[in-house]
């Protein structure tokens, strides 16, 4: 990643980052939910507060990390146009409200780490 986004910047070409999404061929939530140890239930992602810790260390992780190709943070390169906190986002059988809930616990902690970027 840290090559793709110091290429991007030699290019003048800004980029938009998704945190995750709900695909298993990329890991995504179907991987958290399972690290969390809490079986195949891709719901669990958007409610689990286990699940939940697991993704924030990775967003914390990603948001600290200083990219080795050009030495930004990425929450400072100006290269990052916006972040994504999931593409495509399903929850088939939650409660109504669950997702927009989750987005409203992790928009604060992404933009307390990263207040620099879009979300």
């Amino acid at each position: 990643m840290d090559y793709v986004v110091d290429e991007a910047r030699q290019r003048g070409i800004r980029v938009l980052l998704a945190f995750t999404s709900m695909w298993t061929n990329v890991g995504g939530v179907p991987q958290y939910v399972r690290w969390a140890g809490k079986g195949d239930d891709t719901n669990a992602f958007f409610s689990d507060d286990d699940v939940k810790a697991l993704f924030k260390g990775y967003v914390k992780a990603v948001l600290t990390r200083r990219n080795t190709v050009n030495g930004r943070l990425y929450s400072e390169d100006p290269t990052i146009f916006a972040w994504n906190l999931i593409n495509e986002p399903r929850c088939s059988g939650c409660a109504d409200g669950a997702i927009a809930d989750w987005v409203a616990e992790l928009a604060p902690y992404v933009k307390s780490l990263d207040p620099n970027h879009l979300l």
